[in-house]
């Protein structure tokens, strides 16, 4: 996600020009189709997702805006904008790959400091309180502890008081790895998760006391039972 593209979704004037895309630094690409009768985490997966129809019902008000780590899903804006609210998609893992990718261990790079102050000076860049809800999907899975935390941080002041924030944790890893999904809205309750091939993980999969402890300085975490080796979570501010 670009600035000139933040930009103009929050209706802020542009000074840079735009040539932004979905990252692929790092993701492995899809495995070969699996034989019939055989399911694969490479297969797109689609359910009734009871977190999505939350937070989309959290949404009381007129032209909220709500925040989405899924880059620029047409699906995710078409959902949000029937609603009649503002998307403003944000292709955090883009900016990520940007900042810790290239030479080095991916993990490693994180954890350099001058590394970590290029990434909260591009990536993020609202004014506090700026959004009434935010879709982070499964993107902390990729962040070292201590990046987790800074970001989180970072997070927890551009909500809103009583804002929403859904996120999605992989409840195991194959070698470190786990499946990357572009995550698209369809309608108010369902939830298809298209393949990006595989992606490292920050760590081992985090337990629902982890989760718990991530999110201490957020007012209230629901969790919704797992399915297919994710599990959704609801944290208010």
């Amino acid at each position: 996600m670009t600035n000139k593209l933040r930009k103009i979704l929050l209706g802020l004037p542009s000074d840079e020009s735009s040539n932004s895309g979905i990252s692929v630094r790092g993701v492995a690409p899809p495995a070969p189709a699996p034989p019939d009768g055989v399911s694969s985490v490479f297969q797109d997966r689609q359910w009734d997702s009871k977190a999505v129809e939350q937070f989309l019902n959290s949404l009381q008000g007129d032209k909220l805006r709500v925040l989405d780590f899924t880059a620029a899903c047409q699906e995710n804006m078409d959902t949000i904008l029937a609603l009649g609210h503002k998307p403003v998609p944000d292709d955090f893992l883009y900016m990520l790959d940007e900042c810790f990718g290239g030479t080095g261990d991916f993990f490693e790079n994180q954890k350099i400091v001058e590394r970590q102050d290029k990434f909260m000076q591009m990536c993020l860049q609202y004014d506090d309180w700026t959004f009434d809800g935010a879709l982070v999907w499964d993107s902390l899975v990729y962040l070292t502890p201590e990046l987790m935390a800074m970001t989180l941080d970072h997070l927890f002041g551009l909500l809103r008081p009583g804002a929403l924030l859904l996120a999605t944790f992989h409840t195991g890893s194959n070698g470190g790895k786990v499946p990357a999904f572009t995550y698209r809205m369809e309608g108010r309750k369902k939830l298809r998760l298209t393949p990006r091939g595989e992606r490292r993980a920050g760590g081992a999969a985090m337990s629902i006391s982890d989760i718990e402890k991530l999110f201490t300085r957020f007012s209230s975490v629901k969790f919704f039972g797992p399915r297919e080796g994710l599990r959704e979570v609801i944290v208010k501010r």
